[in-house]
């Protein structure tokens, strides 16, 4: 499958470990993300940066959890002066606890936008929303959910 907003072809498949990333997903901007750790990023080098939908699985502590929707954003963050380049999964579910050192699958299905300036930390939080709504609107597509059962996360 292939997006004809990027050339990108999907799914793309990676994991990494969950590592402290900034602190502005879940303080800042109220939308709270698990951080990959930049090794794991080599995979990606070639990837268009932007903001991508699909599913991931959060693996704690040797137990494999469930298979959720996620966004993620893939890029360095410029509103902020970032220059290294993150990949920052905000998982569709809300989770009581950090899950720091656990390791995350992701499986990446679709692109949703380019990585753009804001003018403000308002404008940068109602994209976030908009992202999240568009990636479900997707998810919920039979042709999509259908990579919830991907044998990737088996």
């Amino acid at each position: 499958m292939q997006n004809s907003f990027c050339n990108q072809k999907f799914p793309l498949y990676f994991s990494g470990e969950v590592v402290h990333g900034y602190g502005r997903g879940s303080t800042q901007l109220g939308y709270p993300t698990a951080n990959i750790d930049t090794v794991s990023l080599k995979e990606l080098k070639e990837v268009p940066k932007g903001v991508y939908f699909g599913y991931c699985r959060l693996n704690e502590q040797g137990e494999k959890g469930d298979v959720e929707p996620m966004v993620m954003s893939l890029g360095e963050n410029r509103m902020f002066g970032n220059t290294e380049t993150t990949a920052e999964v905000h998982v569709l579910r809300q989770y009581d606890h950090n899950f720091y050192g656990a390791h995350l699958q992701v499986s990446v299905i679709g692109y949703i936008r380019k990585m753009q300036m804001f003018r403000s930390v308002d404008e940068l939080i109602e994209a976030i929303g908009n992202d999240i709504r568009v990636a479900r609107a997707e998810l919920e597509k039979p042709e999509l959910s259908a990579f919830r059962e991907d044998p990737y996360f088996k």
